[in-house]
């Protein structure tokens, strides 16, 4: 899909998310594996690798309502990377499970236009500055995602969701759009890079799977059987709140008391 520099309309990311679904798109990923460089596997044992930054996440385990979701996220995991494919890709931990509402900065960005000036301390603080100018919303209430499937997207592979609800999807867009054009995230550097797309990562592709098309298709295989169960299952996704949280690599998330948060 050829991203456009404005967030999807609510049809076009429900569309976009059965589509990545289906058997047929599973297939076609065989040729589009990566190898993302923040996980290396070294003498039989994943290694993090460092891969600093921000960004306003829901937690699945810090959002209440999600508890028989976070055990059902482990169990496709655990289903999915056995055998073979253990070795194969990177298993996020389940506290690390999560949606992203938005990105901030990461990587060679974080370091180019916070780390680098000496901004890191003081960034909780101007993001939070930057939320001041955003109207709330006058009725809060949480947001419903239905997890629909398992996709391959990139260096990873995670459970993909739709939001039911055009309300609850504008409320989304609204906060990116705000967030986005506010002049004090713009002066760091802070801009729109790609669409929301409802997803919870599950894991990381390595080096050696990015090389074989046998695992390849073992991966794509079981991620279509096990996407009937998951139809059938509908299990939502509550969304109450995003938090600011920093990362120095992919499998923590970090919110101290002093960073802002966001109420849907």
């Amino acid at each position: 899909m050829k991203y456009l520099k404005q967030d999807l309309s609510f049809s076009e990311h429900n569309d976009h998310q059965v589509c990545e679904v289906k058997p047929l798109t599973l297939c076609e990923k065989g040729d589009h594996f990566q190898f993302g460089k923040k996980f290396r596997l070294v003498n039989g044992k994943w290694e993090t690798l460092p891969y600093r930054g921000f960004a306003f996440v829901c937690m699945v385990k810090d959002n209440s309502g999600n508890d028989s979701l976070l055990d059902e996220l482990r169990s496709y995991q655990q289903q999915l990377l056995t055998g073979a494919l253990r070795d194969q890709i990177y298993p996020l931990p389940p506290d690390s499970f999560h949606q992203t509402i938005a990105n901030l900065l990461s990587g060679s960005r974080f370091a180019t236009h916070i780390e680098t000036p000496g901004l890191t301390t003081d960034y909780p603080r101007m993001v939070e500055q930057a939320l001041r100018e955003i109207v709330p919303f006058s009725h809060p209430k949480p947001l419903v995602m239905q997890m629909i499937g398992l996709g391959i997207f990139g260096s990873a592979f995670g459970v993909l969701g739709i939001i039911p609800n055009e309300t609850d999807y504008n409320k989304i867009v609204y906060f990116r759009n705000k967030l986005y054009q506010a002049p004090q995230m713009n002066r760091m550097g802070i801009q729109w890079t790609r669409p929301f797309i409802g997803h919870i990562t599950l894991g990381y592709f390595g080096e050696d799977i990015v090389k074989s098309d046998v695992r390849q298709k073992q991966l794509i295989e079981r991620c279509i059987s096990l996407n009937q169960t998951i139809k059938k299952e509908g299990h939502k996704f509550t969304l109450h709140t995003a938090q600011l949280r920093r990362y120095e690599d992919l499998s923590r998330f970090e919110h101290p008391s002093n960073y802002p948060e966001w109420i849907f």
